[in-house]
């Protein structure tokens, strides 16, 4: 009996011992089940942007893991059209996909387009847009096309005149419906690098610029025009102009020596050398004096201005950004004359002569005509595109000239369009050719 006991009561301590730790082990997998449980699930949160939903329709949804979401609800925002839902609040890119399995929590954004909205858009550089420069230029183009083809559009002018202020101000008009956005100037290079990622639908224009970071890593994506100007071409007319008004002594004033205002004096050399090799006059009879005065500044033009005048220069070629001010300053005191760069500058000052223009406004218009209808050969999305002669793209004011006419300077432009006597194939185009190298008979290049 005693035997039969132990027996039993060993039989029960196991018995016990064993349902001790089977519930303690089933307690430990009931915990980690539950936690398992919890893990598998997935909570997406909508996030609604100001608009309604149904009170009936859940939010947070919660789904298992690796579940795909097919049904999101439509909601209403008053003076809006709900887009559809994204998972980011800001970046166009980040439409959410149905078709992929969920593998994390998750917030998604409502996107909506303003009914009134505005289709095409320009973001200035400066706290205007009638600047009477690149901002006022490109804006007229915007217009012209906007107005001809019933197209919606407006400008913006930043809050902060920097990348993160030009940034904001793409997504304002993102968020006011814009399709298109023009930004009139290279300040706009850095911004355009990331705006052309965040919002790849949308399609930018890109005046005198080229996308790149601030390490200078260039990409140019597929919804992105850059536009061009050949500068050696202006400085060219802007050169031939000056020796057939009679000048002799000229000069050129550039900011910084790089590439276009390199290009714009090397134009402007050769069109002096062309204008009086086809008016006969003796080798060495032009002299063209130039400096390049490291900076952009009134205060950076004004001593090399005054020097050029001093030497008996007649006429100075500037591209000095704002420094042009003080080369017009100085040629008023001098009794000198002045050609500025770019855009229109006549309205500076009487001493003004004339102006090499890129034909800004002209340009947007070609890059959205091509946008809309895709007709165009001259404007593509993601590469450089360099407007010239050959497509009206750069030219001169002539309002100002009293010996050459209006005939003369279609006769040459008309022959750099035909490229007779390989006159526009000829002309150094390379930045890196030294001055001295350029092969001008009639001109005297000094550089001072």
């Amino acid at each position: 009996m005693k035997k039969a006991l132990l027996t039993l009561f060993i039989a029960i301590s196991v018995t016990v011992l064993g349902g001790c730790s089977e519930i303690t082990f089933q307690s430990d997998t009931s915990s980690e089940e539950s936690t398992e449980e919890q893990n598998d699930l997935i909570t997406v949160t909508l996030s609604l942007g100001g608009g309604q939903i149904s009170d009936n329709y859940e939010n947070p949804i919660s789904l298992d893991k690796g579940d795909q979401l097919y049904e999101l609800p439509s909601i209403k925002k008053e003076g809006y059209t709900f887009k559809g839902w994204y998972t980011h609040e800001t970046r166009m890119n980040t439409e959410f996909d149905h078709n992929k399995p969920l593998t994390e929590d998750l917030i998604l954004y409502a996107r909506f387009d303003k009914d009134d909205a505005y289709e095409i858009a320009l973001i200035t550089y400066e706290s205007t847009v009638n600047d009477g420069n690149y901002n006022q230029l490109a804006w007229e183009g915007v217009k012209a096309y906007a107005e001809e083809h019933n197209r919606t559009y407006k400008y913006y002018i930043p809050e902060l005149l920097t990348k993160n202020g030009f940034l904001d101000s793409i997504a304002t008009a993102i968020e006011n419906g814009a399709k298109v956005i023009v930004t009139p100037s290279f300040l706009f290079e850095e911004t355009i690098y990331e705006a052309q990622d965040l919002y790849p639908k949308i399609t930018f224009i890109l005046i005198d610029g080229t996308p790149h970071s601030a390490g200078y890593e260039y990409k140019t994506n597929d919804n992105v025009y850059t536009i061009f100007y050949s500068e050696v071409q202006a400085g060219f007319l802007a050169g031939y102009a000056a020796v057939k008004e009679g000048f002799t002594e000229l000069g050129f004033i550039g900011g910084l020596e790089i590439p276009p205002i390199i290009n714009y004096v090397q134009g402007f050399v050769q069109g002096a050398d062309y204008a009086a090799n086809e008016m006969g006059l003796a080798d060495h009879s032009i002299t063209v004096r130039y400096s390049y005065v490291c900076g952009f500044l009134p205060s950076d033009t004004i001593v090399s201005a005054n020097h050029l005048y001093n030497l008996g220069t007649e006429l100075i070629f500037t591209a000095a950004g704002g420094g042009d001010l003080s080369v017009v300053s100085e040629a008023e005191d001098f009794n000198g004359y002045v050609i500025t760069p770019d855009v229109d500058g006549t309205t500076m000052s009487q001493t003004v002569m004339s102006s090499a223009i890129k034909e800004i406004g002209n340009s947007v218009y070609g890059a959205l005509t091509e946008h809309y209808n895709g007709t165009s050969l001259v404007y593509k999305t993601g590469e450089r595109t360099i407007l010239d002669v050959t497509n009206n793209g750069v030219g001169l004011v002539l309002d100002r000239f009293h010996t050459f006419t209006e005939d003369e300077y279609e006769v040459i432009y008309s022959k750099l369009q035909d490229n007779q006597d390989s006159i526009r194939t000829n002309l150094v185009t390379d930045y890196t050719v030294e001055m001295i190298d350029l092969d001008t008979s009639k001109v005297i290049i000094e550089e001072r």
